[in-house]
C-alpha cells in the first residue's frame, strides 16, 4: 500500500510540476528562490521542483553540472528555536529537479532522474515546519568552494498532508528577489515579496486578516519575517511584531462579521518563524467577539525585519463538508 501511495504522489507531483505554470503577477526569475512554507510532519510530504534555465544564446553542453545551494530553516511544529541545514545540490544546464525534502518518496529513482542530486533534510528533522532558500548567484559564498553560475531559477512546491487533508501547491513567482550573493527578500525596489513594482517602491508590510466562524474553521497564522538570507536562514534573527487594528490601522482591535469594532492591545512577535492562533492574536477575552467571523488590519509595530509574509492556516472542524480539510493561504496586503 505504501508503494502504491508513493507512486500516486510521484505521478501527481511530477505531472503538475512539469507544467511550471506561474499564475498571477510577479517579476521575471532571478538566481534565487524562496519557498516560504515547508513541513516534515510525519503525515506530510513536501515536494520541491526547480528548473535551472541556461540564459545564454549558446547553452552549456548537455550534462554540464552547476551547483545550486539550498538552505533549510525549520523549527519544531509546535514551538521552539530555528536551526538551519544547508548544502550544494547538483543540477545540469536546463535541468529540472524534483524531490521530497525528507526523502520519504524516492523521486529520482521513480522518474529515472540521473542529472540532478538534491540535498534533503536528515532523518532526525521530523515534525518541523519552516522555509527554504535556494541561490546560485556567482557571488555566493557558502564555504563549499563551489563556483555558482547565476542561472535563472524557477520553483514550485507541493505539500500533501494525509492526516489533515492538506493539498497545497504554490510557485515561487514574486517570492524571489534581486540577484545577489546574500539575497535580500525585504527590499522595496519592486523585486522583493510584497513590494510595489518599480523604484523606489514601497513595502506592503501591513496585511488584512479575516477569518470564518470558529465552529466551522479553526484559524491560525504563519508569519515569516523577511530579511537577507544570512539573517533569515543562518542567524535566524529576523524578527517582527504585529498588532491587529482598525481599518485605518490606528487603534488596536478588530471587527466582527457585523461591522462592530472591539478594541484590544494584544501584540504578536515572530522571530525567524511565528505561528499564532486567534485567542493570542486578538486577546483571549475580546476574541469571543468574533467567533462567527471577523477581520482586522495586521499592522507592523516593531522589529528588525521591515516586512513579512503572512499565511492563514485553516482547518475544517469535524462534520464540516463531510471530511478532513486544511487550507494554507497567503493573506492580502493593504
Amino acid at each position: 500500500m505504501k508503494k502504491t501511495f508513493q507512486k500516486t504522489l510521484v505521478a501527481a507531483v511530477v505531472a503538475s510540476a512539469s507544467l511550471m505554470a506561474h499564475a498571477g503577477g510577479g517579476t521575471p526569475a532571478t538566481d534565487n528562490l524562496l519557498f516560504p512554507f515547508i513541513t516534515t510532519k510525519a503525515s506530510a510530504q513536501t515536494f520541491l521542483s526547480i528548473v535551472a534555465r541556461d540564459p545564454l544564446a549558446l547553452p552549456a553542453a548537455v550534462g554540464t553540472v552547476i551547483p545550486v545551494h539550498i538552505t533549510y530553516t525549520t523549527r519544531p511544529t509546535a514551538s521552539g528555536a530555528c536551526s538551519h541545514f544547508d548544502g550544494d545540490m547538483a543540477m545540469t544546464s536546463n535541468d529540472q529537479m524534483t524531490f521530497e525534502i525528507s526523502n520519504r518518496t524516492l523521486v529520482n529513482a521513480a522518474t529515472a532522474d540521473t542529472t540532478s542530486t538534491p540535498v534533503q533534510l536528515p532523518a532526525n528533522a521530523t515534525d518541523r515546519l519552516g522555509f527554504a532558500i535556494v541561490n546560485n548567484n556567482a557571488a555566493g559564498a557558502y564555504g563549499t568552494g563551489a563556483i555558482y553560475g547565476s542561472y535563472p531559477l524557477y520553483g514550485e512546491a507541493r505539500i500533501v498532508d494525509t492526516a489533515t487533508g492538506l493539498y497545497l501547491s504554490y510557485s515561487t513567482n514574486d517570492l524571489h528577489t534581486t540577484a545577489g550573493g546574500n539575497p535580500d527578500f525585504a527590499v522595496a525596489t519592486g523585486a522583493g515579496p510584497d513590494a510595489t513594482f518599480g523604484a523606489p517602491g514601497t513595502l506592503h508590510v501591513n496585511k488584512l486578516l479575516n477569518w470564518f466562524s470558529t465552529g466551522a474553521v479553526d484559524t491560525t497564522w504563519f508569519v515569516l519575517p523577511l530579511s537577507d538570507e544570512a539573517t533569515m536562514g543562518f542567524a535566524n534573527t529576523a524578527a517582527i511584531t504585529y498588532q491587529v487594528r482598525n481599518s485605518f490601522g490606528t487603534n488596536g482591535g478588530h471587527y466582527n462579521n457585523n461591522e462592530v469594532f472591539r478594541s484590544s492591545t494584544a501584540n504578536f512577535a515572530a522571530t525567524c518563524i511565528g505561528t499564532v492562533n486567534r485567542a493570542t492574536l486578538l486577546d483571549p477575552i475580546v476574541a469571543t467577539h468574533s467567533v462567527n467571523g471577523g477581520w482586522g488590519t495586521f499592522v507592523r509595530t516593531a522589529g528588525t525585519a521591515n516586512n513579512a509574509l503572512v499565511y492563514s492556516n485553516e482547518v475544517l472542524q469535524p462534520g464540516m463538508l463531510g471530511g478532513l480539510g486544511q487550507f494554507v493561504t497567503r493573506v492580502p496586503v493593504l
